[in-house]
């Protein structure tokens, strides 16, 4: 069983994926250009994981998807991650779109709290097209990253919020050749260009109504990125309805959602990433339930993290960190060694 690789308690490799994130921006978070520089920072403890795991905490390297695998392990990767994973899609007639730069891309949208929406776009587009430059695979990102900033502003507050979201995101990758076109192929047609970004199969998936419509068990399609995109736009939307409907935010809509749509099979593990990401951004932190954040493994660690990105953001205040306030950044923590890239190894 897929499973039983992973211990108990724990995350999958999604969350090693997003941790990644996470961890170069903590350890890099002193230097002004850390957020420039993230994508390269990103494929290089890619490659570090791929090879030896989350070494903070001795994890393995769990569940590593074709795509990835391919494009990471290539030779030239470190110098060109974006190139390599332009070669690598277009070696597949350009078709594949997978769900794995959505299911780590997260963070983004916390880390980029304080950035203009299409400053988090671009951001969220470095670190996905070291893996994954499908226009697909893109748009997701950049919603999910979008819909995750205005969440945390209190921008997005009701449904008609998602929508407008989304479609800000859609025309803003539709708008732009180097996303439309990786590569730039001289000879590919609009109407070739634009396939990728096809509207109907775009609206059937980020507006879909039940779990059902989704087909996230469909055979040899569960990892097709829309899928994970519409399943998480779709629990938001029905943890919304709940609140609407006068029910007080509390774990069980969390919890309940969470379990219906795992219990939909597919990528769950994957699904749940990015759905219990948009879903958490709303209901907040109280809104999870006791015995699940209690419950997970290596729970004092990520907590942790949290606290100390929560502190270089200037989310919250040190409680007890060394903060020193340094321009751009709103406090300087002290480094810790298990942020490094080889995690103090």
């Amino acid at each position: 069983m897929y499973i039983a690789r992973f211990e108990k308690c724990a995350w999958t490799d999604d969350t090693d994926q997003a941790l990644l994130i996470i961890l170069s921006c903590l350890h890099n978070h002193s230097d002004p250009n850390h957020l420039v520089k993230l994508p390269r920072n990103f494929a290089a403890r890619l490659r570090i994981w791929i090879e030896r795991g989350l070494l903070a905490l001795d994890r393995n390297p769990c569940g590593i998807g074709k795509l990835v695998g391919d494009v990471v392990e290539a030779h030239n990767y470190l110098k060109h991650p974006k190139d390599t994973a332009v070669q690598k899609w277009i070696s597949t007639k350009r078709k594949v779109a997978p769900n794995g730069s959505l299911m780590r891309t997260h963070p983004i949208g916390v880390i980029c709290m304080g950035l203009s929406e299409q400053e988090a776009w671009h951001v969220a587009t470095g670190v996905g097209r070291t893996t994954h430059v499908d226009p697909r695979c893109v748009v997701a990102c950049c919603i999910s990253v979008g819909v995750i900033r205005g969440l945390l502003r209190g921008e997005i507050l009701i449904e008609e919020h998602v929508d407008q979201a989304i479609e800000r995101a859609y025309e803003w990758v539709l708008s732009q050749p180097e996303l439309m076109n990786p590569g730039l192929e001289p000879d590919l047609t609009n109407r070739e260009i634009r396939r990728h970004l096809d509207r109907e199969e775009f609206d059937k998936h980020v507006y879909a109504e039940t779990l059902e419509e989704l087909k996230l068990d469909s055979k040899y399609k569960i990892g097709y990125v829309y899928k994970c995109l519409g399943s998480a736009i779709l629990l938001l939307r029905l943890g919304m309805r709940a609140v609407e409907e006068g029910h007080v935010p509390s774990p069980k809509i969390f919890e309940d959602l969470m379990v219906d749509l795992i219990m939909e099979g597919g990528d769950a593990d994957t699904n749940g990433a990015a759905a219990g990401a948009l879903l958490g951004a709303f209901l907040g932190r109280a809104g999870l339930p006791l015995h699940w954040a209690d419950g997970l493994a290596h729970r004092d660690w990520m907590n942790s993290k949290i606290e100390r990105l929560t502190v270089v953001l200037g989310i919250t205040e040190g409680h007890g960190l060394l903060t020193v306030a340094t321009g751009n950044h709103p406090c300087r923590i002290p480094d810790e060694k298990d942020e490094a890239p080889y995690g103090g190894k």
